[in-house]
């Protein structure tokens, strides 16, 4: 059995493809090039209260979207998901 020739593939999107992925590359890279400069002042001690209130509450938030959302699907799902 004869082969036909196949042609090359051709990549009508690899100019957005690799648009895409190098900016958001691009980006990163400058940004932990600037966070791996070392400063010249020393930094002073940072605020714990602030810090846990912002960890806390951001996990808090977190986790109250999670349970929304679990309702939500559960309302969603109606019988299906119910043991019989």
């Amino acid at each position: 059995m004869r082969s036909l020739p196949t042609a090359p593939p051709t990549f009508p999107n690899l100019q957005l493809s690799l648009l895409r992925i190098g900016v958001p590359v691009l980006l990163l890279a400058i940004a932990f090039s600037a966070f791996a400069v070392e400063p010249d002042v020393v930094a002073e001690s940072p605020d714990w209260v602030q810090l846990f209130l912002g960890l806390f509450g951001g996990l808090a938030l977190f986790l109250g979207g999670l349970q929304l959302l679990s309702e939500g699907m559960k309302k969603a799902a109606g019988q299906a998901l119910k043991p019989e």
